[in-house]
C-alpha cells in the first residue's frame, strides 16, 4: 500500500508519501516501484515540487528508498526519520 496526501498544496506544491509493505514481499523492488508511481503522479502529473516521506530509523529498507528511485526528480524528496 502506497498513499499521497497533501495540505496546503496550492501553495506549498509538496506532497507526502508513505508505504507499507508485507515483510514477504520484502527486498524484491516492489516498494520501490510502488513509491516511483506515487511520486510520478505527484511531480510529473499533479505539478509538485517537493516530496517528504518517512521511515523508521530501523527500517533500512525504507531508508534507502531514495536513493534506489534514481529519478532526477527525487533529488527533491526528503526523508524524515519518525
Amino acid at each position: 500500500m502506497d498513499t499521497l496526501a497533501a495540505k496546503n498544496f496550492a501553495i506549498c506544491a509538496e506532497v507526502n508519501t508513505g508505504s507499507w509493505l508485507g515483510r514477504t514481499h520484502h527486498g524484491q523492488g516492489i516498494g520501490t516501484e510502488m513509491s516511483a508511481a506515487v511520486l510520478e503522479l505527484g511531480f510529473a502529473h499533479l505539478g509538485a515540487n517537493s516530496a517528504v516521506s518517512g521511515a523508521f530509523e530501523d527500517n533500512q529498507g525504507s531508508g534507502g528508498m531514495p536513493a534506489a528511485l534514481r529519478h532526477p526528480k527525487v533529488a527533491r524528496l526528503t526523508l524524515r526519520q519518525c
